[in-house]
């Protein structure tokens, strides 16, 4: 089988400090890689490094989202969901530098736990459920410098956006197609288009 040629990013440093180590998922408009901070004396810490398709690189609208997904994600600051550490422009593409959640989102978990030990246990799958509320509940209520809500709705929750890392914590990821109240004045929805996956 003819392998794919090798990613050009991986081994390069970005934005100053951050070392491609290996690509980890792709999705509709994303490269996701794990990287690593590097800092003085050896100081070596694990981070996601998001970019835009280099196919989509041209593409404003698409560029305005991702930039748009990152003003979003600045302002939350809660630990069931995951920081933007960093945000860059650099050889013409924009990166997105995230935590590194170590573990495996949601459907992943799932389906190891009932492949290895039958049933999902239900206090489990309630305990996930409660901490993405918990998370979702900061977002739609949190409010700006002045008070006023800024009204983030994610529009995109499901298992492959719900990471757990190995002690149990569950943190929401990518609001790529989140809103905010701002915007439901400004920006409306097309009639009859469904944003996010269709079965949640």
């Amino acid at each position: 089988t003819m392998s794919s040629p090798p990613d050009p990013l991986v081994g390069r440093v970005i934005l100053g400090r951050y070392r491609i180590v290996r690509p980890l998922a792709q999705g509709g408009m994303g490269v996701i890689y794990l990287a690593r901070s590097e800092g003085a004396a050896g100081f070596v810490k694990p981070v996601v490094v998001k970019r835009i398709q280099s196919s989509f690189v041209s593409d404003d609208s698409m560029v305005n989202l991702f930039k748009r997904e990152a003003r979003i994600m600045s302002n939350l600051r809660h630990p069931g969901v995951v920081s933007v550490i960093d945000f860059g422009h650099e050889h013409g593409a924009y990166f997105m530098v995230l935590d590194y959640v170590h573990g495996f989102h949601a459907g992943r978990w799932q389906r190891f736990v009932r492949s290895t030990r039958g049933p999902f246990p239900v206090a489990f799958a309630l305990q996930i459920v409660l901490s993405v509320l918990d998370a979702l509940d900061y977002a739609h209520t949190l409010t700006d410098a002045e008070g006023n809500s800024v009204g983030i709705i994610h529009r995109d929750v499901s298992p492959s956006n719900v990471l757990i890392d190995v002690d149990g914590h569950v943190k929401l990821a990518d609001f790529g197609i989140a809103r905010t109240a701002a915007e439901a004045t400004e920006v409306q929805t097309e009639a009859g288009t469904i944003k996010g996956k269709f079965p949640y």
